[in-house]
């Protein structure tokens, strides 16, 4: 029983020590060393099936140790040994099952009763009974999971009396040195494929969370930056501005008449050209100027480190390609756009006032006709 805590206590400290490790704080090297190389092995099982297979193949070496160390009869030998063909059974029921959850129930009350079965024909060794059980039921205390675990409870209790009523051994708790050191890689095992379970829901949920950042970040529609990433980006470009004295510039767009876009040609046809506005965009700038979506049918250019003299130009530039813009699908669509340009200025000391002086210059250009660039000097 010391030894068994004391191994407790080892284990307890391997797996806090890996934490940090895996958290990025300062750990052992050879720790270090060890956990990737465990992380590459684990993830080299082709399958969970392969996965399901060596579990079994492994346990059944610890239940044939156990075996001999208390010189069974061959009948006993070959009832542990048929428990490897489990995961061959699952396997060939998966395709008349086919509901994922109705596989996944019949793997835990499968693995459960032969888990118990198990008990009695290692005569109840404290060290490898509590491997089996711990690697059982360890994953299906966890509330996602916890449904399981009444599936798997019945299943392991009968499966530990009728393997008693079958086996009818003599009680061994005490584990022979030869059971303890058969108990080691079904540990491993276990040890590499929770390993690999955590990897891989980590991996998953960063993938998530950099998808949703970058749908946070994206307009839907033209791929161009959303509203609240631009105004964030224009901030940051506004304080820079103002902290070293060098001017940068701001436009928005407006298309004008877009609403009788949608009403002649359709949502559809309303979709198609704002992408191809955004596209057109995109491709007539330099590098480093950043353009985002700024309404339903406004777009925001910022031009960090440049002048309004320059920004005029570059707004001419935007001028053109867009009423120059057509579409295959819809040869008839055609639309002008309306320009403000602000640059940045004491004024301006922060974002709202540099956007609404945009806004009144937009205003502005659409009430003179649309069609044309209007600067604040």
């Amino acid at each position: 029983v010391a030894d068994f805590f004391a191994a407790g206590a080892v284990i307890y400290r391997l797996m806090a020590q890996i934490a940090r490790v895996r958290h990025g704080h300062r750990g052992c090297a050879a720790l270090r060393c060890l956990l990737s190389m465990s992380l590459r092995f684990s993830s080299s099982f082709p399958s969970p099936f392969v996965l399901h297979l060596s579990a079994y193949a492994l346990a059944g070496l610890m239940g044939s140790v156990a075996l001999y160390a208390r010189q069974a009869p061959g009948w006993q030998w070959g009832l542990m040994l048929s428990f490897a063909l489990w995961p061959v059974i699952l396997r060939a029921m998966a395709p008349r099952l086919r509901d994922a959850a109705r596989i996944e129930r019949h793997a835990v009350q499968g693995d459960a009763a032969l888990a118990g079965a198990m008990l009695p024909l290692m005569a109840f060794h404290l060290l490898p009974c509590a491997a089996v059980l711990t690697v059982t039921l360890m994953d299906k205390i966890t509330p996602r999971r916890r449904a399981l675990l009444a599936h798997a409870l019945p299943f392991l209790a009968g499966g530990a009396l009728l393997g008693y009523a079958v086996v009818q051994p003599r009680l061994q708790f005490d584990t022979p040195l030869l059971v303890e050191l058969a108990t080691v890689p079904f540990l491993a095992l276990h040890f590499l494929a929770a390993i690999r379970a955590n990897w891989r829901q980590r991996e998953m949920v960063s993938e998530q969370s950099r998808r949703l950042e970058q749908a946070a970040q994206e307009d839907p529609t033209t791929g161009l930056l959303a509203r609240d990433s631009l105004i964030a980006r224009a901030a940051t470009a506004l304080a820079f501005s103002h902290s070293r004295d060098m001017p940068s510039s701001l436009a928005l767009i407006d298309l004008d008449g877009f609403r009788r876009v949608n009403q002649v040609f359709g949502h559809q046809a309303a979709d198609e050209y704002l992408r191809a506005v955004g596209l057109r965009l995109r491709q007539s700038v330099r590098q480093g100027t950043l353009v985002g979506r700024y309404g339903a049918d406004q777009f925001a250019v910022l031009l960090p480190a440049t002048p309004l003299a320059d920004a005029e130009h570059a707004a001419r530039r935007l001028l053109a390609a867009i009423g120059t813009l057509r579409l295959a699908d819809w040869p008839g669509l055609q639309a002008t756009c309306s320009v403000s340009l602000v640059a940045t200025s004491p004024a301006y000391p922060g974002i709202r006032e540099w956007l609404t002086a945009a806004e009144r210059a937009l205003q502005q250009a659409k009430a003179a006709g649309g069609n044309r660039i209007e600067a604040v000097r």
